[in-house]
């Protein structure tokens, strides 16, 4: 019977500011390895310093250009469709106040997030948990392996066996014109062995155009399993070929219940003797005390199920077991075997032919948002 896992939550509830909790994410991050420079200090000459200046005050003039010359170039083009200044704020107006908005979401949601990590500090101090600031220690899941530079944060580990950790995933996705951080939540539970590669992918609660899912990424869709009953509606679920029966022995329809009523919208996946669960930032660790509840409530509930999984067997490694073996031997050792240990990828031919088709959607959406935007102006300005 698995032990409920039991949480203090003062830390959640008190009041905090921005400026304390940014006083705690400091006091809990290490201070940086000095690297040896061979020189006590390094301090650029006077004259350097000078051209460093006006070099700096220059590229601000120019980029202050650019921008004055970008309004005013909107805005004659807007006083030549309308012929009028006032006509030409109609496009001018909503962009500013759409920038400044946006300005200001961006600032609270920085600020809510540094609250949410010294909740975090303080929330693992009070219940006696080990807390790491910044790990390079990734979970091997499929979903943490895009990006560069990927790292976790707020990491969290209950002193309590099997072992368990809570983090949030951390990488740089670079598309080409610019970079972004990724970031999502992840719990990892340990499993007490190795079992196949399964993956339960999230499906978007919101309305579809059919039935038409974007396959996991590099998984090749044909491991695709369909599932009984209404979980098809929150989960795909993809198996190695060969693995289907052993994947709906592990997620029994009272598995999927449970990870449908605690880990809806999460992706879920075994991959060795790891059990990771992953979602958007937020879902399963945040500021609310229902957050962290409804995660421990999973880590409860996954673990009454650990010793049916315990009890699982490859009956691949059964099958080619010598003639003449004793039962006891014959018996496979508990453990997976090479071809149940990682789904299969999706070929490089398959690959670009899903980019291709990719690509061409999205530069036919491009088109028709292009068209839809300048040629009634091309038209009013032809009148």
């Amino acid at each position: 019977m698995a032990m409920r896992v039991g949480m203090t939550t003062t830390a959640l509830t008190r009041p905090l500011s921005h400026r304390e909790a940014r006083e705690i994410i400091d006091a809990a991050t290490p201070a940086p390895t000095p690297q040896p420079t061979g020189r006590s200090s390094l301090k650029l000459p006077l004259g350097s310093r000078i051209q460093l200046g006006v070099l700096t005050t220059v590229a601000w003039i120019i980029g202050a250009v650019i921008v004055l010359s970008a309004i005013a170039g909107s805005i004659a083009i807007a006083m030549n469709v309308w012929h009028s200044p006032i006509g030409s704020l109609r496009w001018i107006i909503p962009i500013l106040v759409a920038a400044i908005a946006l300005g200001i979401l961006q600032q609270y949601e920085e600020r809510q997030r540094l609250i949410r990590r010294a909740r975090t500090v303080l929330l693992a101090r009070e219940n006696g948990w080990d807390f790491a600031i910044e790990t390079l220690a990734v979970p091997p899941a499929r979903s943490m392996k895009f990006g560069t530079e990927r790292k976790v944060l707020d990491l969290v580990r209950l002193r309590r066996a099997p072992r368990i950790e809570l983090g949030v995933f951390q990488t740089k996705v670079d598309s080409g014109k610019s970079t972004a951080l990724v970031r999502q939540d992840y719990l990892a539970l340990a499993l007490p062995q190795k079992l196949p590669n399964i993956v339960l992918q999230a499906l978007p609660t919101g309305p579809r155009i059919g039935n038409a899912v974007a396959p996991l990424n590099g998984v090749d869709p044909d491991q695709f399993l369909s599932l009984e009953g209404d979980f098809d509606k929150y989960f795909r679920l993809y198996c190695p070929p060969g693995y289907e029966r052993d994947a709906l022995y592990l997620f029994t329809p009272d598995i999927m219940a449970l990870f449908i009523d605690h880990a809806r919208g999460c992706t879920v996946e075994i991959i060795d003797n790891w059990l990771i669960v992953s979602g958007k930032e937020g879902r399963l660790r945040g500021a609310k005390i229902a957050q962290w509840t409804g995660t421990l409530d999973l880590i409860a509930a996954v673990e009454e199920k650990l010793e049916q999984w315990d009890q699982w067997r490859d009956d691949s490694k059964r099958r080619v077991a010598p003639r003449g073996t004793p039962r006891a031997l014959a018996r496979p050792k508990p453990d997976v075997a090479a071809a149940g240990a990682r789904l299969r990828d999706l070929s490089r031919a398959d690959h670009i032919k899903r980019q291709l088709a990719i690509g061409g959607i999205v530069l036919g959406s491009l088109a028709a948002v292009y068209a839809a935007i300048f040629i009634p102006i091309f038209i009013a300005d032809s009148r």
